[in-house]
């Protein structure tokens, strides 16, 4: 779930499943990616 952007950004706005944006994802994969590495101990 993402709050949405800009001038939407409304604290009464209902935020559900169907509310996403490309930084929202790009962050949970990149946290994921983190995680992974973290995990495994992987060194670049």
């Amino acid at each position: 779930y993402v709050q949405p952007v800009g001038e939407r950004a409304d604290q009464h706005t209902d935020i559900g499943s169907e509310t996403t944006a490309n930084f929202g994802v790009g962050a949970f994969l990149f946290a994921a990616s983190e995680m992974v590495r973290y995990l495994y101990n992987v060194k670049e």
